[in-house]
């Protein structure tokens, strides 16, 4: 190992003093996808205590859940991950992530943060994990890295075990979300780039598997993208460390964006490639890729810059197309800038990556695949400009990362200001999608003072569709809830607020796939309906199954639509019912239609749920009747008329129905059976007919028990017969 001191440092991200957390009592909801917040070079679980533990994102998704625990530095002389013996999980590993004292066995939530500020007994009979100490192996002198001073591919592989707990913990979930402070962001790209000699990912959690990054999306905060050359370490001392950051880490190697000495320049490896034998001297190790030598190739996580057409590696812009970032997830790149060139630790030019639209990786369209945002904090305290971090942690704008909904608990999400750059809308209406697997009622309580909407899409829309749901549901500042039913099988759902301030979020809202316990029919009496063109009305039950424990409060209520299709004035007004548990409740409900009616057919809708946001919809037809038809339904049922339907017989019957029709002239006849839903069960003649008298006949054999409604049609003029089978 060489020990000549290096005259560069770089300080990333530095341990504070951990605040109180907010009662778990006060969160708002579940959280769709656990959140990792992943400290950065020399910190620590308390690194992102400033945000984590401030009581307004902890009202959101309640206190942090667990800390995942780490040794990088198991052994003295060693590099490689799995130890000697190549097997991870082996005693003789140099990353250590389970302990006789500490399992990592992680408790579910929402919120969980990474500790590399670790050592241990050095006793690979009985591992005892001793959190927070600044030891290394060998001692004070020894020519080592702190654990949190490790190399970044150390951490890209310890993220990728933390990831793995993570989702243990929360098996109904099936992603997370990476937020990472400064060098914590790099330990992120690492874990999702990194790729072994075949072209497969290295650290993920499944490897081979579509998305098995298994990753939603990722938000960096002052991270050095394209590294970072800060000198020496003016700013802290912590007791609780090898005094001063080690300017001659691995970390420290890894984040210099290019070597410099009297007698040396060139670019770092760890970012733009190269040879490991081409670092310069001092640095505890120069074994970037872990593999027991000094001699390796290495790939870098960006692209070198004289590829892109400039003069030097260091110049580069973009990720590795080698090595590149996987696309099927969203990016924010947070990046400040205090009036100079950046937050006081990484230039703002570093801070991100980007080609000359905006920032990558892109899918064309800038801004969308990835976007970047802007503060003005100072590097060490960008943990606590919770208004910008919470921005880069808003859901997501367009349905091809919408995050996934369980059918029943009650999500907590912010309405944020987006990017000033979003390619569509104004950035002060966010629109968050969401997916679930109905049928549910998607039930949003907004955030107070905004209106807004929810769109519903059966199935999946277009990636980055801004059109209309399927169904709708429009909400006014002030109004307290707003709600929808989506259909069985997937659909995707945007909750959109408009009118968005930066304190918005401050104020969560929330929105629950509640299920569907209810079971609803609407049975008209005596169907099929046919009102006289004079007017009149007609019945109908409404039951109500509640497969619940428990009372269920309902309203129910109707309208039709008309003749044209178009939504007609006739309606039944709200009228509140209670269903009982595990039984039937029935509501008979009248309905008239006037004189003016137009004639034709209707569809009659019966609504159950909470006005005027339904539940359940059910339909039936009703026929307002022409004169003609009138005049020959007013007939006596034992006379023929001129339509001729004479009185079927037997009645009741048991199997066979004799249906009589006498026509003075020729005509197109139509005689059919409806059930008492106003289904079509039979037809007994549909085309010309002869004058003259007529039998036809009904073979009901197979037909249930109930009554059934016998429809003549003939010349445009209609009658109707009941008739009642038996068994």
């Amino acid at each position: 190992m060489r020990t000549l001191l290096l005259l560069a440092a770089l300080l990333l991200a530095l341990p504070t003093s951990a605040q109180s957390r907010a009662d778990a009592s006060s969160q708002a909801g579940d959280c769709p996808y656990p959140v990792v917040f992943v400290h950065g070079f020399t910190g620590s679980q308390a690194s992102w205590e400033p945000f984590t533990g401030h009581p307004d994102v902890a009202t959101i998704w309640g206190p942090r859940a667990d800390v995942f625990h780490a040794v990088l530095n198991a052994y003295e002389n060693e590099e490689r991950i799995a130890g000697p013996d190549g097997v991870r999980d082996t005693p003789d590993d140099d990353v250590l992530v389970s302990f006789a004292n500490r399992s990592n066995a992680l408790a579910p939530g929402c919120v969980y943060a990474s500790n590399w500020e670790n050592f241990w007994n050095e006793d690979p009979a009985n591992p005892l994990l001793e959190v927070n100490s600044g030891d290394s192996p060998g001692g004070l002198f020894a020519s080592e890295s702190d654990s949190n001073e490790e190399a970044v591919q150390k951490q890209g592989y310890t993220l990728g075990r933390l990831i793995d707990a993570v989702l243990a913990a929360n098996p109904g979930k099936d992603r997370v979300i990476l937020v990472g402070h400064s060098m914590g962001g790099l330990a992120i790209r690492e874990y999702l780039q990194r790729r072994d000699g075949a072209g497969t990912p290295m650290w993920w959690v499944e490897p081979t598997a579509p998305g098995g990054h298994r990753v939603a999306r990722v938000l960096t905060v002052g991270t050095p993208h394209r590294g970072s050359n800060l000198f020496g370490n003016p700013f802290f001392d912590d007791p609780g460390l090898d005094g001063t950051p080690d300017i001659n880490s691995a970390a420290v190697r890894d984040l210099r964006y290019n070597y410099f000495c009297f007698i040396c320049n060139g670019p770092a490896p760890y970012f733009w490639g190269g040879e490991e034998d081409g670092i310069a001297a001092g640095f505890h190790t120069d074994d970037v890729d872990l593999d027991g030598d000094e001699t390796s190739t290495i790939t870098g996580i960006n692209i070198d810059g004289r590829d892109q057409g400039f003069g030097d590696a260091e110049d580069g812009t973009l990720d590795n197309p080698a090595m590149p970032l996987p696309t099927d997830l969203h990016y924010t790149w947070l990046t400040s800038d205090m009036g100079t060139t950046g937050d006081g630790v990484v230039d703002i030019t570093r801070q991100w990556i980007y080609d000359a639209s905006g920032p990558v990786p892109s899918d064309g369209v800038p801004h969308r695949l990835a976007d970047s945002l802007l503060t003005d904090s100072f590097h060490l305290d960008q943990q606590e400009d919770t208004d910008a971090v919470i921005r880069g942690l808003d859901e997501p704008d367009y349905p091809v990362w919408a995050y996934a909904l369980a059918v029943g608990p009650t999500y907590a999400a912010t309405a944020t200001v987006r990017s000033m750059s979003t390619p569509d809308g104004p950035p002060t209406e966010d629109p968050d999608w969401f997916r679930v697997v109905g049928p549910a009622r998607i039930v949003v309580i907004p955030t107070p003072g905004l209106a807004g909407r929810i769109d519903a899409y059966e199935g999946t829309p277009p990636p980055y569709t801004t059109a209309d749901g399927d169904a709708t549901a429009a909400w006014e500042a002030g109004d307290i809830r707003r709600a929808l039913v989506v259909p069985p099988g997937l659909n995707h759902v945007r909750v959109t607020h408009a009118g968005v301030g930066m304190q918005s979020w401050r104020t969560p809202y929330t929105v629950t796939a509640q299920p569907l316990p209810l079971v609803v029919t609407a049975t008209p009496r005596n169907a099929p309906v046919v009102i006289p063109a004079g007017g009149g009305g007609f019945r109908y039950d409404v039951r109500i199954l509640n497969r619940n424990a428990v009372d269920l409060p309902v309203e129910v209520w109707a309208d039709a639509l008309g003749p044209d299709g178009e939504l007609s004035d006739v309606a039944t007004a709200p009228r509140p019912a209670t269903a009982l548990p595990s039984r039937t409740t029935r509501v008979t409900i009248r309905q008239n239609l006037r004189r003016t009616a137009a004639p034709g057919a209707y569809t009659y809708r019966v609504h159950v749920g909470t006005y005027p946001d339904a539940d359940l919809t059910v339909t039936f037809p009703v026929e307002k009747a022409t004169a003609l038809t009138a005049a020959a339904a007013s007939t006596s049922a034992d006379e023929a008329t001129e339509a001729g339907l004479g009185a079927p017989s037997p009645n009741p019957l048991r199997t066979r129905l004799t249906v009589p029709l006498t026509l003075d002239a020729p005509a197109t006849a139509t005689v059919a059976v409806y059930d008492v839903l106003g289904r079509r069960v039979a037809t007994l003649w549909d085309g010309p007919l002869a004058s003259g008298a007529h039998r036809l006949v009904w073979d009901a054999a197979d037909a249930a028990p109930g009554p059934y409604a016998i429809r003549a049609t003939v010349g445009g003029r209609t009658e109707v017969r009941q008739v009642v089978r038996i068994r």
